[in-house]
């Protein structure tokens, strides 16, 4: 174990890390989160075999047997990434979902993090008759001159939407460049698969400044029927004025949540320069007895 600041991300090999939380560091470059307690060694490149680079032929080799079966399987990929945890009935895999687009953009707020990444946050409301999976939010950025800049793809938090139901939404553009204004369209496609949506249930939320982080502490309750486990919680911090300055998610500690339970959790924030008033936070979980 390993308990100081990783030298490199595990998976793509950058030296840009910075501090996120306690235990918590983010690679500036993939965006990947890593956990200080238990990091491993950055993944060695399959095209360099010891200090030598493979010689192009080899590579184009190699990049070709990658690129086979992912043709092969592309068909069924648009199924597959709507949830990964839970398998596509084979009666499924070839047809064709409707695409729904009936949203409503509750609010939305961009900031930047302190190495220049860009997030556009806010919430989302379903204004279709009928469950949806998680949203995807288009985010269309414009120059002065009214033309399209760049685009980045977010998704809702919650996996699932009901009729009338909404949630937290989150999308990042990296290294982000200077920008006018921004845009945005949200679809979804329907359920493929019975399912339900499970979530935690936040209470006694407390904010507190110290002289080296802000400090965010609560409990996370269980009061259904469902045992959980992998609880994620999303954390979105505003300003006096409401506006959106950070956006962090942690899992909870505990691994598993039973019914009637309460675990108590408690998240750093290494940025004193943000002005912290408020805190909306989402959480999301799976049930006990999924795969």
């Amino acid at each position: 174990m390993n308990q100081g600041k990783p030298d490199v991300c595990p998976d793509c090999g950058s030296k840009n890390i910075y501090q996120e939380s306690q235990n918590r560091f983010r690679c500036g470059d993939c965006f990947c989160k890593i956990d200080a307690r238990n990091f491993s060694q950055p993944k060695v490149s399959p095209l360099v075999q010891g200090n030598q680079t493979l010689s192009l032929k080899k590579q184009f080799l190699f990049a070709l047997s990658l690129l086979i079966p992912i043709a092969i399987s592309t068909k069924y990929v648009f199924f597959l990434e709507t949830d990964k945890n839970l398998p596509v009935p084979a009666e499924n895999q070839n047809v064709e979902l409707e695409t729904y687009r009936k949203f409503q953009i509750l609010t939305s707020d961009a900031f930047q993090d302190s190495i220049g990444n860009l997030f556009v946050v806010g919430r989302i409301k379903n204004l279709e008759e009928k469950v949806v999976e998680r949203p995807t939010i288009t985010v269309s950025f414009l120059g002065t001159s009214e033309n399209i800049i760049h685009t980045v793809e977010g998704y809702g938090i919650a996996p699932l939407l009901k009729p009338n139901e909404e949630t937290m939404f989150v999308a990042l553009w990296m290294e982000s460049k200077p920008y006018t204004s921004y845009r945005m369209e949200a679809a979804s496609i329907g359920v493929y698969a019975e399912r339900e949506s499970y979530r935690a249930e936040i209470q006694g939320l407390k904010i507190t400044k110290t002289k080296e982080h802000w400090l965010v502490t609560g409990l996370a309750n269980k009061t259904g029927s469902t045992d959980l486990k992998y609880v994620e919680l999303h954390l979105l911090c505003k300003n006096k004025k409401g506006k959106a300055i950070y956006y962090l998610s942690q899992s909870l500690q505990e691994e598993r949540l039973r019914k009637h339970e309460s675990v108590p959790f408690a998240i750093q924030i290494y940025q004193l320069d943000l002005e912290i008033a408020s805190i909306d936070i989402e959480t999301t979980a799976q049930s006990i007895d999924s795969p």
